[in-house]
This record gives C-alpha cells, sequence and structure tokens, in this order.
C-alpha cells in the first residue's frame, strides 16, 4: 500500500456470540508487518494472519558512469547506465534509458535521460537526465612542401604546415619532420 492501511477483522459464529479482535492501523511506512487476531467462541479459537507493507517514499534513480557538463575525449566516452532503487516494496518496473543528440561519428553534445521508476506499491519517480559533450576527433595536420632555404651548410628546408583547428581535443606539443 502506498498510503495509510486500516485492518478490520469480523469474526463470525452462528451458534454462539464470539469475540472479534479490535481494528489496526497502519500509519507508518514498513515493509511488512505482521497483523494477527484469535476470534473465541464456545466452538472454540480461530486464529488468522496477515502481513501488511506501507510504502509513500518514491524510488530513486540516478545515473551512474556519466558526469553533467563533463567533456570527454572520443577515444574514451562515458557508459551511462540507470540505477534504481527502493527501500521498502522494491522495483517493480526499471527506467528506461535514451540517449540523444550525438552525431553519427559519436561526438557532440549528448543527454542522457533515464525514465521514471516504479516501485511495487505504485509510487513512481521523476526521469533524470545528464548532458555531457564528446569531444570532436583530432584531425591531422596539412602539411605541403616548401621552398628550400639558402643555406647550403646545413642543408635546412623550410616546410609550412598547417595545424588542425581547435576543435577541443588534445593538440601536439611538438613535430617532427623527416
Amino acid at each position: 500500500f502506498n498510503r495509510d492501511v486500516a485492518v478490520n477483522w469480523t469474526a463470525v459464529d452462528k451458534q454462539t456470540s464470539s469475540s472479534a479482535c479490535n481494528a489496526t492501523s497502519l500509519t507508518a511506512d514498513t515493509a511488512g508487518v505482521s497483523v494477527t487476531c484469535t476470534s473465541r467462541s464456545f466452538g472454540g479459537e480461530r486464529t488468522a494472519s496477515l502481513v501488511i507493507g506501507r510504502d509513500t517514499v518514491k524510488p530513486t534513480v540516478s545515473i551512474a558512469g556519466a558526469i553533467d557538463s563533463a567533456s570527454y575525449p572520443p577515444q574514451t566516452p562515458p557508459t551511462p547506465t540507470c540505477v534504481a532503487s527502493d527501500a521498502l516494496s522494491g522495483i517493480r518496473f526499471n527506467p528506461v534509458p535514451t540517449l540523444t543528440g550525438l552525431a553519427p561519428d559519436g561526438t557532440g553534445h549528448a543527454t542522457f535521460t533515464c525514465g521514471a521508476a516504479s516501485d511495487r506499491a505504485g509510487n513512481t519517480s521523476q526521469p533524470v537526465s545528464v548532458s555531457y559533450t564528446i569531444q570532436p576527433r583530432a584531425t591531422v595536420p596539412t602539411l605541403s612542401p616548401g621552398t628550400p632555404a639558402a643555406n647550403p651548410s646545413n642543408g635546412a628546408a623550410a616546410v609550412t604546415w598547417t595545424p588542425p583547428i581547435d576543435d577541443g581535443a588534445v593538440r601536439p606539443t611538438s613535430y617532427v619532420v623527416t
């Protein structure tokens, strides 16, 4: 149950009067509590038990494996997953994950969403999301031969190169031309 519970007992004995049990109310959350009633009459005694749980708290949903507003290199993108838990009645329906926003090459601004989860008592969580960026893949610089330098003593030649555009990827700190 996901609200207060009232248990009322009725004892019926057609031959004699019988004693009934008092009503029991469950107003606090619990995974389960046993409620018992024993009725007595001239014909004997009968006992009945019932286990009742009460859970008014929505399940929790979180995202593991990705950090909101983070930036990841394309070689090691995150692998986010949905994690749902419920301390009392347990998860009935897990959240459905969705990933949107990435380009076909797996780069760009992504949003990972975990849909709502429901517990066995009927409580439903809110969806949760994280957004992150997968950096563009690094591009290879363009090299073109230059005019050989007029320095016959060491045989050096000038080489012109164009570095890749600033795409947020890690930049080389040096180049070797052979």
